[in-house]
């Protein structure tokens, strides 16, 4: 599903939220936040129930799968029906075989409650290999049944430029193309980060009513994956010591040495697909295509490998690669993995 279909989906689901027309069941599953979390307040706000005694959430906390089936089984109180909420449950991922009979009892007890029950399942925290596992088990093939199963996933590039200029339209502020893209190099393809930083830049503005790179720059605050490629160009130059500065600056911004150390190698790979691709001639669309990536971080790629050959980077692949498994077998602390790496 491209984000058009996706986005008619949610519009659809959006307008029946909107008039009280409460599905029995809904699983929303993906890498975009914004949406899913959208889907959940409307629920929640849309849910009928004046003694509020009728809303349930669980978590993993608090979940327990034959508590969950006798709330399942219980009447409303006082109401026509209880509004249940999972929340970021790892339990529906796969079904397996030691959980099969328990499993099997719970949609059993959905199935012959749907009259009194709304059932939300929602998973944000998430990373593509949890995809196929959402879209090929019993659980999930049990919601698309009978009611909605929706992947949410990050807009492409087109649309999440759109998406982006209306909310500075909106706010009767004007950007153009140029900046948009900066905008979201720097801040990443996340939307609530994105919309949360154009509502800061527009405030920034105070009454001027149009956005230059310079206010970008001046009040908006970098995602790490932008910072880990200014790390990524250092370290690809031999600058180690300008290196070794950055990544002590991101650790006393707050962020993890295991974060950084694994978007560093996420990044890594890439580089080496993005360049193999370009020593076969292929160019950025291509390359962005084959890669299921946006242009934008397809160029920062060719532009970092600009500097590196393919022995090279092979090399660094391989020392990162090892620091990798050394740590999960601990013998590299944690403190000291990122300036083993730089060195």
């Amino acid at each position: 599903m491209n984000s058009s279909e996706m986005l008619e989906k949610l519009k659809e689901i959006n307008v029946d939220i909107r008039a009280k027309e409460l599905k029995p069941f809904y699983f929303f599953y993906g890498n975009e936040d914004y949406f899913i979390t959208s889907l959940k307040n409307s629920i929640i706000k849309a849910f009928e129930d004046s003694t509020k005694l009728n809303v349930k959430s669980y978590n993993k906390d608090n979940f327990n799968v034959r508590d969950v089936i006798k709330y399942v089984l219980n009447e409303p109180f006082m109401n026509d029906k209880k509004l249940i909420i999972f929340d970021n449950l790892d339990y529906f991922k796969v079904s397996k075989k030691d959980r099969e009979k328990e499993i099997n009892e719970l949609l059993d007890a959905f199935n012959k409650t749907k009259d009194i029950n709304i059932v939300l399942f929602y998973k944000t925290e998430f990373d593509d290999k949890y995809a196929k596992a959402y879209k090929d088990n019993i659980i999930a093939d049990f919601f698309k049944e009978n009611g909605v199963l929706l992947e949410l996933k990050k807009l492409d590039e087109d649309t999440l430029w759109k998406y982006v200029q209306n909310r500075f339209k909106k706010r009767n502020v004007e950007i153009d193309r140029v900046n948009i893209a900066y905008f979201i190099r720097i801040c990443g393809n996340d939307l609530l980060n994105l919309f949360n930083e154009a509502d800061k830049l527009v405030a920034y503005l105070g009454d001027r009513a149009k956005v230059e790179k310079s206010d970008i720059d001046a009040i908006v605050t970098r995602s790490l994956d932008d910072k880990i490629y200014t790390l990524i160009d250092l370290y690809n130059t031999n600058r180690i010591e300008e290196s070794l500065k950055y990544y002590g600056d991101l650790i006393t911004e707050g962020e993890k040495n295991e974060v950084i150390f694994a978007s560093f190698s996420y990044n890594y790979t890439n580089l080496i697909i993005c360049k193999d691709y370009m020593d076969r001639g292929k160019g950025l669309k291509e390359i962005s295509e084959m890669m299921n990536m946006e242009n934008w971080r397809v160029k920062k790629l060719m532009d970092a490998n600009k500097f590196v050959s393919m022995d090279t980077l092979k090399s660094k692949v391989n020392r990162i690669t090892k620091l990798s498994i050394d740590r999960m077998k601990s013998d590299v602390d944690k403190d000291l993995m990122v300036l083993l790496l730089m060195n």
